[in-house]
């Protein structure tokens, strides 16, 4: 299980990251140190949008937690794209 994560900061810069575990939940604990680094680094409020991009096996239950884990670091435009076998 893995999602594509691409934070975008308001000056225009976009970092991609790739996070992989062998469970959703897993995933999920995995996401939350790397989201409060980049905010940590780019300052709170300066994250203009997130996209991320699903892997085939990520279930909707993931993502929904996975964009609140978002919101709560007040990244809120969000995309998602999805894709098949990646």
């Amino acid at each position: 299980t893995s999602i594509d994560l691409q934070l975008k900061k308001k000056s225009g810069t976009v970092k991609k990251t790739a996070i992989k575990a062998d469970t959703p939940e897993l995933l999920a604990e995995k996401l939350k140190p790397a989201l409060a680094d980049f905010v940590k680094t780019s300052g709170e409020g300066n994250i203009a949008s997130g996209m991320i991009t699903t892997k085939t096996g990520v279930s909707y239950g993931t993502m929904v937690a996975v964009m609140d884990q978002l919101r709560h670091y007040k990244i809120i435009n969000l995309g998602v794209v999805p894709v098949g076998d990646r």
